[in-house]
């Protein structure tokens, strides 16, 4: 129990939430996130949690001495505490939105692509693990073995999912190369990134690069090998993206959506437009032509100034009973399903 909460610490770092969705976007998984926070930070809680234990409840200290149990050290808990904290925060950085792991000598966010943010075949192993742990009618040895076999499947998990990624990002650069694949024009591809969709490592979201803003979506079954659709993305210019390009921040949000973002206006009223940059890392597997969040501006045209800015949720969610049958519909299907 100790480990689990040690690995929830750097989470902390959730209270910049009351900041506003700036500030959560901005500094979430960064400072707390670091490899250099969970070394710093290791030997404190080491100490403070064999304190703890020694001292709670009152009088535990003065039982174990007389029945001979030895206390694990300060540093038995300092190395408990360092891998349950570099545990969470190398997970964060297999998911796509990644973690600032060398904060602060960089800022950039580390994403490995091999999980998705919620994958329920991940946390079940350890979930039993767990279980097995709080149930007092086990051995230690079972308990211990439950342990292992949790981490050593949720390792294997993580590792299959970057070997899968490379995967799906072959079979997809393959099948740009042959138009009548995919499109049935030629795609100019720059940059691809495979991303794994929510609960699962064998339907993937594929973006692709065109350059001159211009970002193609398509999704991959590597059950079937089936490639499914290709929507492109392409940014618009003017005035209005220009007024909000100006918001400072635009700054965060650019850096944020790590050049996988697209921007978007359409009008809000007589004198003002709805400007919004997509994030297309996430989205409906059906609905590659809309995004799930982004930034959004109000862009009073008259004065050419963006109003307000806000990192904000649209679109369906991709947790409810559509969502899942359409993730299901793309992995097993044998035909290719335009969104």
């Amino acid at each position: 129990m100790a480990g689990a909460v040690y690995a929830t610490v750097p989470d902390v770092d959730m209270v910049v939430s009351f900041g506003g969705s700036w500030a959560s976007l901005q500094w979430h998984r960064s400072v707390t996130h670091s490899l250099l926070f969970v070394v710093a930070t290791a030997p404190i809680l080491g100490w403070l949690g064999a304190r703890i234990h020694r001292r709670w409840p009152p009088g535990r200290a003065r039982e174990a001495s007389l029945e001979g149990v030895h206390e694990s050290s300060w540093v038995q808990w300092g190395l408990l505490a360092f891998f349950a904290m570099l545990s969470h925060v190398l997970l964060d950085a297999f998911t796509s939105y990644g973690t600032q792991l060398l904060w602060p000598f960089s800022i950039e966010r580390v994403a490995w692509d091999g999980v998705a943010i919620v994958d329920p075949l991940f946390t079940f192993p350890l979930l039993v693990a767990v279980g097995t742990a709080l149930s007092r009618r086990r051995a230690e040895t079972t308990v211990r073995v439950a342990s292992a076999t949790a981490l050593l499947i949720c390792a294997g998990y993580l590792f299959g999912g970057l070997a899968l990624r490379a995967e799906a990002t072959a079979h997809v650069r393959d099948a740009l190369q042959d138009p009548s694949a995919v499109r049935s024009d030629t795609v100019e591809v720059q940059r691809i990134r495979a991303l794994p969709t929510l609960g699962n490592l064998l339907l993937w979201r594929v973006l692709v690069d065109e350059g001159g803003g211009t970002i193609g979506v398509t999704h991959v079954s590597l059950l079937t090998r089936q490639v499914h659709g290709y929507t492109r993305w392409e940014s618009v210019t003017g005035p209005e993206v220009d007024a909000a390009r100006a918001r400072p921040e635009s700054e965060i949000a650019g850096w944020f959506l790590d050049g996988w973002g697209v921007w978007t206006s359409e009008p809000s009223g007589a004198e003002t437009r709805r400007v919004r940059w997509h994030d297309l890392r996430y989205g409906h597997p059906l609905e590659a032509d809309s995004s799930l969040w982004g930034a959004e501006y109000i862009v009073d045209t008259e004065r050419g100034l963006a109003t307000s800015a806000e990192w904000t949720r649209w679109g369906v969610s991709v947790f409810g009973p559509s969502s899942f049958a359409a993730h299901w519909r793309l992995l097993v299907s044998p035909a290719s399903h335009d969104p």
